[in-house]
C-alpha cells in the first residue's frame, strides 16, 4: 500500500497537477487571443460597418425619402386634388341633371296617375248617382 501511495504522491499528482496547469493554460491563452480578436478586429469591423450604414442612411436614404415624399406631395395637391375636384363637380352636375329629369318624368307621372284617379272617381261617382236614381236611393 506504500507503494501505491508512494507512486501516487511522487507521479500520478505531479502529472496530474502538471497537466491541470497546462490545460489551464492552453484556455487561458485561447480567451486571451478569442478576445484579443474580438476588441481588436471584429469590433472596430463592426465599428465601420455601423458607421457606413449611419452614413448611407443619413446622407443618401433619408434625402432620397424626403425628396420622394415632397415630390409625391406636390403631385398630389397640384395634380390629383383638382382633378379629383373637377371629376366631383362634374359627376355631381350629372347626378343633378339626372335627378332634374327624373323629378320632371315623375311629375308627369304623377299629374298624369292623379288625372286617372279623378276621371275614375267622377265615373264611379256617376255610376253610383245613376244606380241610386234608378233604384230610389237618396241622392247626395
Amino acid at each position: 500500500m506504500a507503494i501505491i501511495s508512494c507512486f501516487n504522491d511522487f507521479v500520478i499528482s505531479p502529472v496530474y497537477g502538471c497537466v491541470s496547469w497546462f490545460c489551464g493554460l492552453l484556455w487561458w491563452c485561447v480567451c486571451s487571443i478569442g478576445r484579443a480578436v474580438k476588441d481588436y478586429i471584429l469590433l472596430p469591423i463592426y465599428g465601420c460597418i455601423s458607421a457606413i450604414a449611419t452614413a448611407v442612411r443619413d446622407y443618401i436614404l433619408v434625402p432620397i425619402y424626403e425628396g420622394l415624399s415632397a415630390v409625391a406631395t406636390a403631385i398630389y395637391g397640384n395634380v390629383l386634388a383638382p382633378i379629383g375636384s373637377c371629376i366631383g363637380t362634374v359627376l355631381s352636375s350629372i347626378g343633378g341633371v339626372i335627378w332634374a329629369i327624373l323629378s320632371s318624368i315623375g311629375g308627369v307621372i304623377g299629374a298624369i296617375l292623379s288625372a286617372i284617379g279623378s276621371a275614375i272617381s267622377a265615373l264611379l261617382k256617376g255610376i253610383n248617382g245613376a244606380i241610386s236614381s234608378i233604384f230610389g236611393g237618396r241622392r247626395r
